[in-house]
């Protein structure tokens, strides 16, 4: 007769098989198949050539790895002892525990489960000793990567400021796309901190004729100017800036870029190239997009924090 475990999960299902010696009346150790005998007291099943003993009336087991039977058994009986480990109820984890979405189940201590509330949105889940259950939510360490910090439309606008920016990026990055400037005797610009002066730059614009000469390159300059050109009056208008180390207060802000669009002093399409530096170590708090007549409408200009 076949005895052992029964189930694919070890000691989920267990039974203990043996033909003692006529005059038994105690059970224990191993059987036929060296299989121990072992039940959960209240949890087992006892059979006596087939039939189901009644507990207390015909055997007792209180110890968990014995049995004894009331009446002795006789030559030829077969003894079967079934028994299932139970999960008791004071170790499993109610689901009326988590009483919010997106609570996660945590723990304080050792057998000790608690939850943890959810975090705000974009945050991640990190660990930290400090806290009572060795977790918590956090924003993303702002160690890479671009963030928008403000994006505004044309809609024929003369000038767009970003104001406040946070000192909290390593760089600022400054996009604009589809920019029109309606005179073709003004050009688009930057002011830092609202400032008129302390400007040293160079830029090289090209023209693109229909044949190639030298002349398409202009070397263009403005020294202790009020602004920084950004581009030759046109229509549309894209380009970006770099303003590297934006928040120091001990450097001067370098500040690089280009852009491209059609010019109404090329008559046609022409890029530009720029470069310089704001000469002040003030950290730059605020940036203004300036346009000197009108900015066209369904453009954009957007400002982005990077690290």
């Amino acid at each position: 007769m076949a005895t052992g475990r029964i189930g694919t999960t070890p000691a989920l299902g267990y039974r203990w098989s043996i033909e003692p010696a006529g005059g038994t009346t105690s059970l224990s150790g191993l059987d036929a198949n060296s299989v121990g005998l072992t039940y959960t007291p209240g949890n087992e099943r006892v059979y006596r050539n087939g039939v189901l003993l009644s507990r207390v009336n015909d055997y007792t087991a209180t110890s968990g790895n014995s049995i004894t039977l009331i009446d002795a058994t006789i030559a030829g009986d077969i003894i079967e002892v079934f028994s299932q480990d139970l999960t008791q109820l004071a170790d499993t984890i109610a689901k009326s525990q988590l009483t919010a979405k997106g609570q996660i189940l945590t723990a304080t201590a050792a057998s000790t489960p608690a939850t943890l509330a959810v975090g705000t949105n974009n945050h991640v889940l990190t660990a930290d000793s400090a806290t009572a259950t060795g977790l918590k939510w956090a924003a993303l360490p702002a160690s890479g990567g671009m963030t928008l910090i403000a994006a505004t439309a044309s809609n024929g606008v003369a000038n767009i400021t970003f104001s406040s920016i946070p000192s909290t990026y390593k760089h600022l990055l400054l996009v604009w796309d589809e920019i029109e400037n309606l005179s073709s005797a003004t050009q688009l610009e930057i002011r830092l901190n609202n400032a008129t002066s302390n400007y040293t730059g160079m830029d090289i614009k090209r023209a693109e004729p229909s044949t190639f000469t030298a002349s398409a390159f202009t070397n263009g300059g403005n020294v202790n100017n009020s602004r920084t050109d950004l581009a030759t009056g046109g229509q549309p208008n894209g380009g970006h800036l770099w303003v590297y180390d934006y928040a120091s207060t001990t450097r001067r802000k370098v500040y690089s870029g280009a852009s491209r669009g059609y010019s109404f002093n090329f008559t046609g399409e022409a890029s530009n190239v720029f470069n310089g530096y704001y000469r002040s170590t003030t950290a730059i708090t605020s940036l203004e997009f300036r346009g000197q007549n009108t900015l066209g409408n369904g453009g954009e200009v957007r400002l982005y924090g990077v690290n």
